[in-house]
């Protein structure tokens, strides 16, 4: 080993091994305490200034953990590259071991190990289970010491400890990836895409609604596809799929903000809950949802409301202050929304029984 700059582009193995770092996400990432307490006891074990958990990137080396180093490099939790004792770690796949870096020809013209008088180093490879050395874990002091292979038997131990402890942090940050993708799953209409009544039902019941904790008036409007049998009996179920997926796309491009929460309910019909919406602006949401499907003029000729498709919608908001919404909102809606449809349909009723407007 000498003192010249490596190419790091002709390392074997160089593309592989970044690629890893970028699936792990582990550079840039806060301190985690898994990590910290490891550097914690192998720096009691070695009773050593300083001990850091390296990763070394293409221009950088970065601190996953580091305890001992100076103020302004925990700070900063990372360096250039070059300037990294653990770049020789990583090029040479084996421990490094650095008696006295001040008195070695080699790192002369390091400014960082001069800055901060390091004397003492010793990096060990972190080798991940696919082969890649990834980076190092490394003692750094100021003073020089003895150090024998056992050491560094000891070091190389810790390091499987701290890889270990990296891929699991990942294979647990996947489990909970999937997780929440086999979650919105569950709580997804294959259908049109939106939530299913299953996630209305859990949103209704939790404790910003059944417990009273929604601020402000909460509206629901309920809606339904006007003779959607005769529909499907007179066209076919595609088409009726492809009628209510154009009513979805309508109600998402309606109840587009953030308060807003539309789930097909079941068969034909949806539901929107609206968040600190009045019975008023719901109305008038509830007004453009219908005017807009009816001017989609999809074909209904079994309907005798009209010859293109048509909505009837109930509409009911409620004050969270003075109840638990998810006692009374649905509930209300379909009222109103069996009303709309007794009056003759391809219209909208507001329930009569609201506590807010």
């Amino acid at each position: 080993m000498d003192s010249e700059k490596i190419d790091y582009t002709l390392m074997p193995g160089e593309q592989s091994r970044l690629q890893e770092l970028r699936e792990l996400d582990l550079v840039g990432t806060l301190p985690e305490e898994s990590f910290d307490r490891i550097t914690r006891i192998i720096q009691r074990v070695f009773r050593t200034g300083a001990c850091a958990i390296s990763l070394i990137t293409e221009d950088k080396q970065w601190f996953k953990s580091c305890l001992g180093l100076p103020p302004e490099l925990e700070e900063a939790r990372s360096t250039k590259r070059e300037v990294s004792l653990c770049q020789y770690v990583v090029a040479y796949r084996e421990p490094f071991i650095v008696h006295n870096a001040l008195e070695d020809p080699r790192f002369k013209h390091n400014d960082l190990l001069q800055k901060y008088t390091v004397r003492f180093y010793a990096g060990v490879p972190l080798v991940s289970s696919r082969g890649n050395v990834l980076g190092s874990l490394f003692l750094m002091d100021g003073e020089t010491r003895e150090w024998a292979e056992a050491d560094t038997d000891l070091l190389v131990e810790f390091s499987q400890w701290v890889m270990s402890e990296i891929e699991l942090r990942h294979k647990n940050r996947l489990l909970d990836r999937m997780s929440d993708q086999l979650r919105m799953l569950s709580y997804t209409d294959s259908l049109t895409g939106m939530y299913n009544r299953r996630f209305l039902e859990e949103l209704l019941g939790c404790s910003r609604y059944s417990g009273g904790e929604a601020a402000g008036p909460v509206s629901a409007v309920m809606i339904d596809v006007d003779h959607f049998k005769q529909f499907n009996d007179t066209y076919g179920h595609i088409a009726g799929d492809h009628c209510l997926r154009q009513v979805a796309q309508v109600m998402a491009s309606v109840f587009h903000h953030d308060t807003c929460k539309v789930a097909r309910y079941g068969g034909e019909e949806f539901v929107a809950v609206l968040d600190n919406t009045s019975a008023e602006t719901a109305m008038e949401l509830a007004e453009l949802v219908r005017r807009e499907v009816r001017s989609l003029q999809i074909p209904h000729s079994a309907s005798p409301v009209s010859s293109f498709v048509t909505l009837s919608i109930g509409v009911a908001s409620v004050d969270s202050a003075e109840a638990p919404v998810s006692e009374q909102l649905i509930y209300l809606a379909d009222e109103a929304l069996y009303a709309a449809k007794q009056a003759g349909r391809d219209r909208i009723s507001l329930s009569a029984k609201c506590t807010s407007s």
